[in-house]
């Protein structure tokens, strides 16, 4: 499976791995898939599950490491100016709008045209449960360390079962006008909404896509839900299978053996750095 967003939980799941019973980020959007640095803001989307409604402190930054810690250092000393974003979770989907690190517009510039876009900046999203993560306290109290934000798994190396979800997201940057960049896909469900299904049974889902991609590669469709679990179809997250530039995906939803209310989250890639995602309730009866 070819992803920009790699996931880092500091959680096991010990059931079908698309069953998810822990907090955790499931996705990551820019808009555009592929930014500018002489834009004024980057407007980041974050998709969290919280199937047990305990809520989640949020911390979101950038870092381009080039090999001697985070190059944002430079240009925000004090992290509250724009690097660093705190925030609680409040709903599922989270929209976050804050400036990019201005150096990047004179590397860009002068980097060859075969290393744009450039990818040398990773943008890090961290939510813990309410006062469980010292560094998200840390940087709240202007204390945090900023050697962990170019070495974030030391965050949660200490952290229980189900603390914390911590998630990175390769940055697509370039000057090019933005009809050139790369384009995030389209997703919608090709069904009525809030759908339910009976214990050990199972439904198909259907989604519409549009991957807004040159490729007919890399593409993947990824699915998860606190109710039930998800059986994918048709090559779901194969690097090398060709998949169609538009059309419907289906994937398969299993009730399990309880009744539980809870939530579907699907994440759409295109193989080109673009992702999109779509949430919705789910029912298991008996």
């Amino acid at each position: 499976m070819i992803t920009p967003l790699w996931l880092l939980t500091a959680c096991q799941s010990f059931g079908p791995t698309t069953y998810i019973d822990e907090l955790r980020i499931m996705a990551v959007q820019t808009v555009p898939a592929e930014i500018s640095p002489s834009d004024d803001t980057i407007e980041i989307n974050i998709l969290i599950a919280d199937p047990l409604d305990n809520g989640a402190d949020v911390l979101i930054w950038t870092c381009t490491n080039l090999g001697e810690g985070c190059l944002e250092e430079q240009f925000y000393p004090d992290m509250s100016e724009g690097w660093v974003h705190s925030f609680s979770y409040e709903e599922p989907v989270s929209n976050i709008s804050f400036p990019l690190n201005p150096g990047l517009e004179v590397l860009v510039q002068e980097l060859p045209e075969d290393l744009i876009p450039f990818e040398g900046t990773t943008l890090w999203a961290l939510a813990c449960q309410p006062m469980q993560c010292p560094a998200i306290s840390d940087f709240k109290a202007g204390t945090l360390d900023s050697k962990f934000l170019s070495n974030p798994s030391t965050m949660i190396a200490d952290l229980g079962f189900g603390v914390a979800s911590l998630a990175k997201r390769r940055l697509r940057i370039s000057n090019r006008p933005l009809e050139e960049r790369i384009q995030n896909p389209i997703l919608a469900p090709a069904f009525e909404d809030n759908p339910s299904i009976k214990i050990n049974e199972s439904n198909g889902l259907t989604f519409d896509y549009v991957l807004n991609s040159e490729k007919q590669t890399g593409a993947s469709l990824s699915g998860y839900s606190s109710a039930g679990s998800i059986r994918l179809e048709r090559g779901a997250n194969s690097q090398s299978e060709k998949i169609d530039l538009e059309g419907e995906w289906s994937l398969t939803w299993e009730g399990g053996e309880i009744p539980e209310t809870g939530a579907f989250y699907m994440v759409l890639e295109n193989g080109d750095g673009g992702v999109d995602f779509w949430t919705g309730l789910a029912s298991v009866k008996e």
